[in-house]
């Protein structure tokens, strides 16, 4: 997680969550929906980022295409909402949360083994235009400015 301006210093998170998504197979052809959910902890020592932490809750929603070809699939996500709320309050006591994802997208290259279970890599990166802190919204559109969370993954699901 980071912005080009230092708004928020570049920082590591680990994080854990759930997706769901519902879709059509049309032969090879996968159309869908969904939301998903991670909570993230910074894994980076808050003093090396001026004593701050981004551990939060990503909540998205997301429209979802994609490819099956035998055991594989592949599948590009793109969120057309996304907020990111800090878990921890500012200094004054009040919440944050970035939000107004613009070019945020993600991919998951999934396998199937047998049955419904799948494993998945996954890639998403979402840039937040705004931030809100208390009930004072900052805008933050500049490309320089965008809070950018970017994450790769391993998942396990099962398909129905």
């Amino acid at each position: 997680m980071m912005s080009k301006d230092d708004f928020v210093e570049k920082r590591s998170l680990n994080g854990v969550g759930a997706d769901a998504l519902a879709g059509v197979n049309i032969g090879p052809l996968i159309i869908g929906a969904g939301a998903a959910y991670t909570k993230f902890y910074q894994s980076t020592d808050k003093d090396d980022v001026s004593g701050t932490d981004t551990s939060g809750d990503l909540t998205q929603y997301q429209a979802a295409a994609g490819l099956a070809l035998g055991k594989f699939c592949l599948l590009g996500k793109y969120y057309f909402k996304a907020d990111y709320k800090l878990s921890q309050k500012t200094s004054g006591g009040d919440n944050s949360t970035y939000s107004d994802a613009d070019a945020s997208y993600g991919a998951s290259l999934m396998y199937r083994p047998g049955g419904r279970s799948f494993w998945s890599l996954d890639y998403q990166t979402v840039n937040f235009t705004e931030a809100k802190v208390g009930g004072t919204k900052i805008d933050r559109s500049s490309s320089d400015e965008q809070i950018n969370l970017t994450s790769f993954g391993i998942s396990y699901g099962f398909m129905f």
